[in-house]
């Protein structure tokens, strides 16, 4: 007996006309729309996944940790991602709130452990993401340390708020005019902000001097250098607190919320809170389980790009039973190509574009049969030769990007050339290399080449090599922006 609702198909013809996100959105708030809304093949125009989040066109969605009972007139605050003041990454946190980047470190507090770089300056950061010159060996004393620095930074804004009470009672004498009326008395005053804002963010143990404090030509530049310490000090004080829990045995609540947001928007709506359990990851795999698992029809993805940007997870893991119709695909470093291969729907068109972002650490297989199906191949590296990447690809469109890390020999040239001539490579196939070389160093190249082969042709700048079958690879340079291409191509001989 069919268990279906009786609305069932007229869900799906209604579910098949609704944007990617509302049909999303539908599902969170409804699970009993699930049945019908996975039956519908989902069409997406941009598709970003990564460790920490999803982005459907330009709607993201994350996971995150928040403390939930940091003091009762305060809301909760995010603990995960990125700070932005010792531009660490936190991912998980443990009982305390104390990050993992330093619980795996030891769970000590970071300081000046007494080594030099050659500039004689500690390689150690402190806490607040800053080089302190004074040793110190205790957490106790580093802590102390880093209340000292607290407390510098409220005197510091107790003077800007100084500034600000000066020019609301307008004192002419002892506040620079806060009126700019001309373009160039605004640029002035700009470049002096900006000045201002150098000192602030190179300075950390000492207050501002009378001349750092009249950089601030304008009211305007008082409140931004007051909301721009106000920042510092919330970010301060949220740093020290888990190492406060520690000592003083509190265990606060922490949850994971499910957020939405719109696109470089900083609000979001709350999706879902779920308790903490220590793994901000698993939360995250079973986000990507929700939205794209066991769907009846092939995901239809106009870009997809796939980042590992999270050095503590290893690959991202994709939703069971997922298959996509991709148009173009973008593989960043550290994401393996094998990741893909079960995903991409055997039945479809070929990839019109694949970019492959190679990293040594983690070695690519090249020889998977969505690879060598698509119809434009990009493929950059962090580093080292690009030759063993690209020798026994057989796409017929393939960018490589060079760059002064990532180079490619005049014998390599050689190399690639002798085995296309083995390979008997099909008329049509086209290797374009972007390179920061300058011109005079191509032409140098170009010349080893052509003496590398008995037959070669040079002539107006192209060198033509005969292959069998009355074809030829042919070598020129063409100047494109601020960066020359070398292209080799197999063309037929007229």
């Amino acid at each position: 007996m069919n268990s279906k609702p009786i609305g069932y198909e007229s869900s799906k013809d209604v579910i098949s006309f609704l944007d990617p996100n509302l049909r999303l959105a539908l599902s969170f708030r409804h699970p009993s729309n699930w049945t019908a809304e996975k039956a519908v093949p989902l069409k997406i125009d941009k598709l970003m996944m990564d460790n920490h989040k999803i982005v459907v066109d330009r709607t993201t969605y994350e996971c995150a940790i928040y403390q939930m009972n940091h003091c009762e007139n305060k809301p909760p605050f995010r603990v995960s991602g990125r700070n932005e003041l010792n531009r660490k990454w936190t991912c998980d946190v443990d009982e305390y709130g104390i990050p993992d980047y330093i619980t795996k470190a030891g769970g000590g507090l970071p300081g000046n452990s007494g080594i030099l770089n050659e500039r004689l300056e500690p390689i150690d950061e402190i806490l607040f993401g800053v080089k302190d010159l004074v040793k110190i060996p205790t957490d106790e004393g580093r802590m102390d340390r880093l209340k000292s620095i607290l407390d510098f930074q409220k005197q510091r804004h107790q003077q800007l708020l100084r500034i600000r009470w000066k020019t609301e009672i307008d004192i002419p004498e002892k506040v620079p005019k806060l009126d700019v009326p001309d373009f160039e008395a605004r640029r002035r005053a700009q470049k002096s902000y900006s000045d201002f804002t150098l000192v602030y963010r190179l300075s950390h143990f000492r207050l501002f001097t009378e001349e750092e404090l009249n950089l601030l030509k304008t009211e305007e530049h008082v409140q931004s250098a007051i909301t721009l310490m106000e920042e510092r000090i919330d970010m301060m004080e949220k740093l020290i607190l888990p190492f406060e829990n520690r000592k003083n045995n509190i265990r606060p609540k922490f949850e994971i919320h499910v957020t939405k947001r719109q696109g470089n928007s900083n609000s979001f709506i709350v999706l879902e809170r779920v308790n903490y359990n220590g793994n901000l990851h698993k939360a995250m795999n079973s986000l990507r389980e929700i939205m794209f698992s066991k769907r009846g029809q092939p995901v239809v993805v106009s870009k997809l790009n796939i980042t590992h940007d999270c050095k503590l997870a290893g690959p991202i893991p994709m939703p069971r039973e997922l298959k996509m119709k991709i148009t173009e695909l973008d593989l960043e470093e550290n994401v393996p190509t094998e990741l893909m291969e079960p995903i991409i729907d055997a039945t479809s068109s070929p990839v019109e574009k694949l970019h492959i972002h190679v990293n040594d650490d983690t070695p690519q297989n090249m020889d998977l049969e969505f690879i060598k199906t698509c119809k434009v191949l990009n493929i950059s590296k962090n580093h080292g030769t690009m030759l063993p990447v690209i020798l026994n690809l057989v796409n017929l469109t393939v960018n490589i990007q060079l760059s002064d890390s990532v180079f490619f020999s005049n014998d390599e040239y050689v190399s690639l050339i002798n085995h296309w001539i083995e390979t008997k490579k099909p008329v049509g196939t086209c290797f374009t290399f972007s390179t920061d070389k300058e011109e005079e160093e191509i032409i140098e190249s170009f010349d080893f080449i052509a003496d590398q082969f008995e037959e070669a042709i040079t002539e107006y700048g192209i060198i033509s090599i005969p292959m069998e079958n009355s074809t030829a690879i042919t070598v020129t340079c063409e100047g494109a922006w601020e960066r020359n291409e070398v292209k080799m191509r197999v063309v037929t001989l007229d």
